[in-house]
């Protein structure tokens, strides 16, 4: 007799191979060397120093030419914007001029601002590069079987925050060159518009505050 009856498909899934026991003696190696590989990556503390004095080889001296040239500017600016205050008919000239101040100063800001946080860009993609060396070097390892996976999943927790940490600081300490310019250059522009309060240099000050930029 014939058996007519067709087969119904199975919905059953193939059981997932189970995970390779691993000796508790090979699960302290594989620790040991993981630890290994981890203690080449930089500390929190160490990735904030390393990207600030990456930015401090390129902050203002004063004796680089550009900062010498725009201080002598601004001295002459500063000094022309007293005369102008003392004088109510040279005040709507001196607005204008302070105008022109403004758009010279925060140009050169933002371009000096600019070559600080590239330097700083700049040495956090070497770090993240460096964690990145790290996480195939530990890829190798396990390829040949001398990293578990359970081992292998933990530090890779671990070198993603790593990762993550970088970003923040990198975030933290090289923000908008152009938006922190303006806001200083606008802050300077306004108190020297401002009625008598223009009798203070804050183009001089504002120059004089660049040098601390790291």
């Amino acid at each position: 007799m014939v058996d007519n009856l067709e087969k119904t498909p199975t919905t059953e899934k193939p059981e997932a191979p189970a995970e390779p026991e691993y000796a508790p003696e090979e699960l302290e190696l594989a620790d040991r060397m993981a630890e290994a590989t981890l203690e080449e990556l930089p500390t929190d503390e160490e990735i904030e120093r390393e990207i600030k004095e990456a930015g401090a080889r390129e902050k203002v001296s004063p004796l680089d030419p550009d900062f010498i040239l725009i201080s002598i500017f601004a001295v002459g600016v500063d000094g022309l914007d007293i005369l102008a205050e003392l004088s109510v008919v040279g005040k709507p000239f001196g607005i204008v001029f302070d105008i022109f101040t403004f758009i010279i100063i925060v140009g050169w800001m933002n371009w000096r601002m600019g070559r600080i946080a590239e330097s700083k860009k700049a040495r956090q993609a070497a770090i993240r590069r460096a964690v990145q060396q790290a996480i195939k070097r530990l890829e190798t390892l396990r390829k040949l079987g001398k990293v578990s996976d359970k081992v292998f999943q933990r530090y890779m927790r671990r070198y993603a925050e790593q990762l993550g940490k970088s970003g923040k600081l990198m975030a933290r300490v090289a923000r908008s060159p152009l938006g922190r310019s303006l806001i200083r250059g606008a802050l300077a522009l306004l108190g020297e518009i401002a009625w008598l309060i223009g009798l203070i240099p804050f183009w001089i000050i504002s120059v004089i505050l660049m040098l601390k930029e790291e």
